[in-house]
């Protein structure tokens, strides 16, 4: 499930604390049965030794193996929101908006307070207070996201895997 570390009471994705995830990635193994094939034909295509069929009884459970330690294997050494985030690219079930919304509300929490601190450290506009230049900073980096996360979610569409 999602780590109550990085919940909120907001439901906004465009507010400045957008921290609620309204929609989950769906909980089970990580990967379609779908997508576990696609990965076990491209094995075959590339690791041909015996006869295709024995290779892709092999590979399909190698597969099923993999798909079901994948969360707890990322969990070992990314933090949740990273797991949530893969797992919600990854989904077939969930529509490219509410990758987007996950993606972007993750990248909130996570990504924008570090960023806006680290670059506070080093941008100076002089005509601008700080609040003031506080505030074009999260601007900045709102667009930023905003950009990154349509990129992200509109190049896994694309690959046709989910």
């Amino acid at each position: 499930g999602i780590n109550a570390e990085y919940m909120g009471e907001n439901n906004s994705c465009g507010e400045e604390n957008a921290e609620t995830i309204t929609t989950l990635p769906p909980e089970g193994p990580m990967l379609s049965e779908r997508q576990e094939d696609i990965i076990v034909e491209k094995l075959v295509e590339e690791y041909h030794v015996v006869s295709r069929r024995v290779e892709r009884a092999g590979f399909k459970k190698l597969m099923g193996t993999i798909n079901d330690n994948l969360d707890s294997s990322l969990s070992g050494f990314i933090p949740e929101y990273y797991v949530t985030l893969i797992r919600a690219l990854l989904s077939d079930q969930l529509i490219p908006d509410a990758k987007e919304d996950i993606c972007y509300r993750i990248l909130k929490t996570h990504w924008t307070p570090k960023m806006s601190k680290s670059l506070a450290d080093v941008v100076d506009i002089p005509v601008l207070g700080e609040a003031m230049e506080a505030k074009v900073i999260a601007k900045a980096l709102n667009k930023m996201e905003k950009y990154i996360v349509n990129i992200i979610v509109g190049g896994i569409e694309y690959t046709n895997f989910v």
